[in-house]
């Protein structure tokens, strides 16, 4: 009766998983990388649009 796999077998899937893991762990960090980038764009234009409202506002006040 065998177990069907060595432990050399075992130890490379094992390194298979990590790697597999590893990879889509990099993948992750890069797509969050781009949603930051992306987001840190649109609260600049938020912010750009807040101070010309601000300053459309203060001008009609006047």
């Amino acid at each position: 009766m065998t177990t069907g796999s060595t432990p050399v077998q075992r130890r490379n899937v094992l390194y298979a998983m990590l790697l597999g893991t590893n990879i889509l762990m990099a993948s992750l960090v890069m797509e969050q990388a781009k949603v930051i980038e992306s987001q840190k764009i649109l609260i600049k234009s938020l912010f750009f649009d807040t101070t010309q409202l601000a300053a459309l506002k203060l001008r009609l006040h006047r």
